[in-house]
């Protein structure tokens, strides 16, 4: 599967100078704007954890099909939240700014949870390792690192620049990654 997350910046300081209710709206904004934009190219906006997003891409679909799917998806998440960012700055005084991670890999998927608090998920190094990309993506000041391997998958890798090696916490071999300034260079 490829699994990819995305992650809002500077919401802490936004939650420091807002109204609960102004927030309330919008998580919910945001967290309709990538959710349509994943289900739109395939995927499964699966969990949403204040806020970040994760979704999944591939549970009815081989892999290089997958990765395409979640890579057009960060194409529409960075067209609609650069749309949304013009009137939100007017509103909330700081532009929309977020961060996305994407990696492919093999996933158990399945219900987790305890008694009747349960949910859909994937688990695995994938899921992990996505999930750290996401957070690299703050230091590479980069709207999107991807690994080499999903992109390769993709079938787009040699046209989203030069290769990187990432020491990952949690893994123990480096990845080959690839950062994107603005997600639609991933296309």
């Amino acid at each position: 599967m490829a699994i990819l997350f995305v992650d809002l910046r500077r919401w802490s300081g936004l939650s420091e100078r807002q109204w609960p209710f102004d927030l309330a709206y919008v998580l919910d904004r945001y967290f309709a704007t990538v959710g349509a934009a994943v289900r739109e190219s395939g995927g499964v906006p699966n969990q949403f954890i204040g806020d970040s997003v994760m979704a999944i891409f591939g549970l009815d679909c081989d892999l290089p099909t997958a990765c395409r799917q979640a890579l057009r998806a960060t194409a529409l998440i960075g067209e609609r939240m650069d749309a949304w960012s013009e009137g939100f700055e007017a509103q909330f005084g700081q532009r929309l700014e977020f961060g996305m991670g994407l990696h492919a890999g093999r996933a158990a998927v399945g219900e987790v949870g305890y008694l009747e608090t349960t949910t859909f998920t994937a688990i695995g190094e994938v899921v992990n390792t996505a999930s750290r990309l996401q957070d690299h993506s703050k230091l590479a000041a980069s709207r999107l690192v991807v690994s080499l391997f999903a992109a390769e998958q993709a079938g787009v890798a040699d046209a989203m620049g030069a290769v990187e090696t990432l020491t990952v916490r949690g893994r123990s071999e480096p990845l080959s990654v690839l950062c994107a300034p603005h997600a639609t260079a991933a296309l």
